[in-house]
């Protein structure tokens, strides 16, 4: 996913919101949603791993129980507002919309 242009990325985590409202959806949603859920879980916690790793801060502070329930509709909300910026590579939207979405305090 991580390589997928922001348009695959926004038609997938519209899915992943339909799931997470526990609506009825067809195979092909249910594919796409799972694709974009584990997507953002997966980046979640590699940009949380490598900043304990190595020391360096965040680039977005999630509040305590974060995770795809409360990132997803972040990421969709981002995609929404910018849809110039779909084709760019899915990793980067979703960097760029939890950074902008959840600020660390300065």
């Amino acid at each position: 996913m991580a390589r997928e242009d922001g348009a695959r990325l926004l038609t997938a985590c519209r899915h992943a919101e339909q799931v997470i409202a526990a609506e009825r959806i067809v195979s092909q949603a249910q594919s796409d949603a799972l694709l974009c859920i584990g997507f953002i879980e997966g980046f979640i916690w590699g940009h949380g791993w490598k900043s304990w790793r190595t020391g360096d801060d965040m680039v977005f502070c999630p509040p305590d129980g974060f995770g795809f329930r409360e990132a997803v509709p972040a990421v969709v909300f981002c995609l929404e507002e910018h849809p110039e910026r779909l084709i760019q590579r899915a990793h980067l939207l979703v960097s760029s919309a939890l950074s902008s979405s959840f600020l660390c305090n300065q």
